[in-house]
């Protein structure tokens, strides 16, 4: 019993000993890459922009608008990303599911009828 503790211990030692070994191994990998290799800062050229009139620009005069129309973008967007899955779990089980047992069910009798069971 000593010898399969001995065993099992000298397995656990080496595995970590390579496992933080190759982990240092990496590390110095990535130093020595990055002194090799230093981070420079991209010079962008700056242009000056465009500056164009927009098509056409209008101005809310009507305050008690915008609420309504926050509100309409809401119930749009929550409307659109509503999914069918609550409704799908209601129905039961669809039809991809029932055909998979037949399949699954029809190859076990064709087991069994090979097995002679």
């Amino acid at each position: 019993m000593n010898n399969i503790f001995l065993q099992g211990a000298s397995v656990a030692l080496s595995g970590l000993i390579i496992t933080f070994t190759s982990l240092g191994l990496f590390a110095v990998i990535i130093y020595v890459l990055g002194r090799l290799f230093p981070f420079k800062e991209e010079q962008v050229k700056t242009e000056e922009p465009v500056e164009e009139a927009p098509a056409s620009i209008t101005e809310v005069e009507d305050d008690e608008n915008i609420p309504a129309v926050i509100a309409t973008a809401i119930s749009y967007f929550r409307t659109k990303a509503h999914s069918s899955l609550g409704s799908s779990l209601e129905s039961g089980k669809s039809g991809w599911w029932s055909a998979k047992r037949i399949s699954s069910q029809q190859g076990r009798g064709i087991r069994i009828m090979r097995s002679g069971k």
